[in-house]
């Protein structure tokens, strides 16, 4: 589909949704069910990829036979569903002025009656929604980047939207400003929908300031409470039976975590990380919760404590768009535009199945043998224990062993997240026999924290094909969550670490000198195994352990 964030839009067995690919911007019509392209038009726009991956932003609205779609630079479209055949269009920048917010114009379109409500200019604009008229606008200053979310004051029908530096209630019927609440924002990102909370009140977050609950009063908002305990990036919180689940993180900072919290008070009721700045939706009592690496976790929603119930990794890549549930199916997106649909309703639908997790139970992992770090014919040593722990795989305290499956493979896709400490020292075996070291008679993708050996060649630092091929550049993140994607097809090696693109190699052309730990030569690459085991390495120093997470594994065999 392209690069983007845009959520979809499910109707009538239809679903709606926007990517760019080359700085043009694709409106798509698929089969809910089978993802079988339906219609697409395309427009000239910029991908706007400023400190990150760009794309649009907002997702489609359906209303009845139409579509309407809001592009980052205010290019506003109403499809016909079915056809795709454009009812009519308009470039709002261009005919009423409004400046661009930083970002981009990123709010969905909101119809209500016959209005369309978008979040262009610096108090909204309404168009007619059969014609596309402007009803009304206001300034032509920063908008904000959330959607208009209506409510009632007093019996008058309003939206509440944020601006640049403020929260702002308007009057549906004429665009007349209700009341403005400062809220002034560090880079002015105001992206979170506000929440009605009972008839009276609204919650807002955003990720600098914090969170607060407002009264709306006659005179304009009063603050019931205000503090730091959630703090929404981008995507929003959901409200379920008294209580806000929100991220509360920013790309800025590493901490991030999913956390609950009292709407009345804003006390926090307890916190869960490994979510990244994940998003997340709710149904029947439960969270729908997607982490920024694809991982998909179904859990009831309870103050009490989170406990999943489910959980699967259903995709690779930055994961920052909210999961969208319907008629059975919940459907997840990347930023590079892959889009999976998941069959929750026990019905048949496209299989999005074809990866499977390496680690889905807890205990000593199943299917795994533990082997020592340089000769795998041997066990591993005393006390080299690994273990799963909610989806987690923790490497064992003893250092200097090998976590082997005892499955072999040829053929596959294979994607996990891992995370060292200062001394940590790990590596992924690829197509290892099971004798001698995977380092030298398989392969080993290797992950090695730079301040483990200083004197280390770049082959022995993570991304290298262990003292064999060096990466293509460093992008490992040092004490952070890293992202492997790796393909291995025939000769074909492809690696990606946090999404750029460390090798892509004919394995037959590979014919380095590679010496082994005792200065004996080892094969070449080119005369490696070409179907062998995986496997997880640790040899870390210190204390902090080795952790795998989201590992899958795609057989292309």
């Amino acid at each position: 589909m392209g690069t983007g964030f845009s959520s979809v839009a499910v109707a009538d067995k239809r679903l709606f949704t926007l990517g760019n690919q080359a700085a043009t911007d694709t409106v798509f019509a698929f089969d809910a069910l089978s993802g079988k392209e339906i219609w697409k038009h395309s427009y000239l726009c910029p991908l706007d990829d400023k400190y990150y991956e760009g794309g649009p932003g907002s997702t489609p609205t359906v209303d009845g036979d139409r579509v309407f779609t809001l592009s980052k630079r205010a290019h506003v479209f109403c499809f016909e569903a079915a056809t795709g055949r454009i009812v009519w269009q308009k470039n709002l920048m261009e005919e009423l002025g409004v400046t661009k917010p930083e970002w981009g114009f990123a709010g969905s379109p909101l119809v209500d009656g016959e209005l369309l409500l978008l979040n262009v200019g610096d108090a909204g604009t309404a168009l007619d929604k059969r014609t596309g008229k402007v009803v009304w606008t206001s300034g032509k200053t920063l908008a904000g980047y959330a959607t208009p979310v209506p409510f009632e004051s007093d019996g008058v029908r309003a939206v509440a939207l944020f601006s640049g530096a403020s929260l702002v209630g308007v009057r549906l019927q004429d665009g007349k400003e209700l009341w403005r609440f400062p809220w002034v924002e560090k880079w002015k990102i105001t992206a979170a929908d506000p929440i009605p909370v009972g008839k009276d009140k609204l919650f807002i977050c955003t990720f600098g300031k914090g969170g607060a609950l407002l009264k709306l009063a006659p005179g304009g908002p009063v603050v019931v409470w205000e503090n730091k305990n959630m703090a929404n990036h981008f995507n929003g919180c959901v409200l379920l039976d008294g209580y806000l689940y929100g991220v509360r993180g920013n790309t800025d900072e590493p901490a991030k975590d999913l956390r609950c919290l009292d709407a009345e008070t804003g006390a926090v009721k307890w916190k869960q990380e490994g979510f990244g700045l994940g998003s997340l939706t709710a149904a029947d009592g439960k969270l729908i919760v997607l982490g920024d690496r694809g991982e998909l976790v179904v859990a009831p929603a309870s103050p009490a404590e989170f406990k999943p119930m489910a959980r699967a990794q259903v995709l690779g890549g930055k994961c920052w768009t909210v999961p969208v549930l319907s008629h059975g199916m919940i459907y997840c997106r990347n930023a590079r535009g892959d889009l999976v649909a998941l069959d929750v309703g026990g019905g048949s639908a496209n299989s999005s199945a074809a990866f499977a997790p390496l680690f889905s139970t807890d205990g000593p992992p199943k299917g795994w043998t533990v082997r020592a770090w340089n000769e795998l014919r041997n066990p591993g040593p005393t006390g080299a224990l690994w273990r799963v722990e909610a989806g987690l795989l923790h490497g064992s305290a003893e250092r200097g062993s090998w976590l082997i499956s005892d499955k072999e493979y040829g053929d596959f896709e294979l994607e996990f997240d891992f995370k060292l400490g200062p001394l940590g020292n790990s590596g992924c075996a690829l197509r290892a026999p099971m004798f001698g070291d995977p380092a030298f008679d398989g392969m080993e993708l290797q992950m090695a924290d730079y301040r483990y050996n200083p004197q280390a060649k770049d082959s022995e630092l993570t991304g290298g094909i262990y003292r064999a091929i060096p990466p293509r550049r460093q992008v490992y993140k040092p004490t952070e969550w890293n992202h492997y994607h790796v393909t291995l097809q025939g000769v074909r090696l492809r690696v990606e670490l946090n999404e750029e693109l460390l090798h892509d190699l004919n394995l037959d052309e590979q014919n380095q000198e590679v010496k082994r730990h005792d200065g004996k030569p080892a094969p070449p690459v080119k005369e490696r195994p070409r179907r062998g085991h995986l496997g997880f390495q640790n040899l870390s120093r210190g204390t902090n352990e080795v952790l795998i997470r989201n590992a899958r594994i795609k057989p292309l065999e």
